[in-house]
């Protein structure tokens, strides 16, 4: 062995081993004169220093015993061809020869590297080894071998297929959905209520699938946002134009979505407009982090905050008037004293002026008697038709179609609760402030889960 920053001197002797720390473990590293007057490095991993200098030095002797022969025979092992088609590269950059050195190092050597040419061609030829590895099984290396005698070193690249194909296309995962959210009754089978044996039988029996289970089916429903709920109650609509107002409310959220194309009297900017009310001063519950209760406390410092009961309200109520616009989701928020049909139109002409006046928008409110246009007062239709507005009126009992109502759950759950503001001043200050966030935040993650979760409730009991 040479000294430390020496080559080596004869053919076929190495110098000292040096050992380095990485990531991942240890590097041995030494130089070697091969027969041909050449001086390479040799290099091996291992997770100790003490693995890694033993692996080097199997190397170390599997060379020896290839180059004292001067020659690769049938008797060469595969780690000295490996080891002869590395030192040939030639023109590849750093970080490929490092590349190929840790494939060498990790893949081929450790499985492959002791078995010799003979027995190699030997085992892809006839199906028969002599010596069989015993981190996988003779079949894995005879497909190894073939592999490699057809593609050579790029046949030790991962490929990857992306999995499994999906069981199901995305035209049965809609029909599945569709048929979980009817009703057994809709398709003339004498059930109140699908369970996941029926559900599946009946999707078997329909053709939808081939053959379906019920926790794979558990799966696919819960993927697709559908979850099994409570049956409660709801005020059935008396409206008689429920069709029409549904079907038109649904296609200007189809537009604001992008999932429609505007005709030429639609709209292509839809504001969802509804109040939020009364407001008044009094202590609303909520919670707060404190101390863990140690013993029996002291009532003098009490560990969590108390909230007030108080029972008059001497300062009167307010109501916030608020619009969500849908194509640059954002809220709007007016807090006022009345929620008349004056301030409705003031809102509303606040609205108008964040669009050009050629740019038709919709509005959809509930039927509030302020909203509607009455024989005594016409001023909301009269101002809609002069300044280029569409206002879309909700069902009679359907004011779960209006997507702002969503909306005011989070407010009310992010800005209202645990509080006791002590002037209408404050409380409409912190409500700005909160519109003005929630614009900077539309993407946060547990704003939208609020928002969906409300959403979802407020579907289901209409439902």
């Amino acid at each position: 062995m040479g000294r430390h920053g020496t080559s080596p001197a004869g053919p076929g002797t190495a110098g000292a081993i040096r050992c380095y720390k990485t990531e991942t473990g240890y590097r041995a590293r030494v130089l070697v004169r091969d027969y041909d007057g050449a001086v390479r490095a040799v290099e091996r991993r291992g997770p100790t220093k003490a693995a890694a200098e033993r692996t080097l030095k199997n190397a170390l002797r599997d060379r020896a015993d290839i180059q004292a022969g001067g020659e690769i025979t049938a008797d060469s092992r595969v780690s000295a061809l490996a080891e002869a088609w590395y030192a040939g590269l030639a023109d590849l950059s750093p970080v490929t020869m490092q590349a190929y050195r840790d494939r060498l190092d990790l893949q081929i050597l450790p499985g492959l590297g002791r078995l010799r040419s003979a027995s190699s061609a030997s085992a892809s030829s006839t199906g028969t080894s002599g010596w069989s590895p015993t981190f996988t099984s003779p079949d894995r290396v005879r497909d190894v071998l073939h592999n490699f005698n057809t593609d050579g070193f790029d046949s030790l690249y991962s490929r990857y297929a992306g999995g499994r194909p999906p069981k199901f296309d995305l035209k049965q995962r809609a029909k599945i959905k569709q048929i979980a959210l009817s009703r057994p009754v809709d398709h003339d089978l004498p059930f109140s209520v699908w369970s996941l044996s029926k559900l599946a039988d009946f999707l078997v029996a329909e053709g939808v699938v081939d053959d379906i289970s019920h926790e794979g089916l558990r799966a696919l429903l819960r993927e697709e946002d559908v979850s099994f709920h409570a049956v409660k109650t709801f005020t059935a609509s008396t409206d008689p134009d429920y069709d029409a107002k549904t079907t038109r409310v649904l296609e200007l959220y189809a537009i604001a979505d992008g999932t429609a194309a505007a005709g030429p009297n639609d709209p292509t900017v839809v504001f969802c407009v509804d109040e939020f009310g009364p407001l008044n001063l009094q202590p609303h519950p909520g919670k707060q982090w404190a101390p863990v209760a140690v013993g029996k406390g002291d009532p003098a410092a009490p560990r969590r905050r108390r909230r007030r009961a108080t029972y008059t309200r001497p300062h009167g109520v307010r109501h916030l008037m608020a619009g969500l616009d849908l194509a640059r989701d954002k809220l709007y928020g007016h807090v006022t004293r009345r929620k008349g049909r004056t301030r409705f139109l003031a809102f509303c002409r606040y609205l108008r002026s964040l669009y050009p006046p050629g740019v038709r928008i919709a509005i959809v409110c509930d039927n509030f008697s302020p909203h509607l246009s009455t024989r005594s007062d016409s001023r909301v239709g009269a101002w809609a038709t002069t300044n280029n507005v569409e206002i879309a009126y909700t069902p009679f009992y359907g004011s779960w179609l209006n997507r702002i109502e969503p909306q005011f759950t989070a407010l009310r759950y992010v800005t209202l609760d645990g509080t006791d503001h002590t002037t209408p001043r404050e409380q409409a200050r912190m409500i700005r402030r909160y519109i003005a966030w929630r614009n900077g935040h539309a993407t946060d993650p547990k704003l939208r889960k609020v928002v969906k979760r409300a959403s979802t409730i407020k579907r289901a009991k209409a439902a």
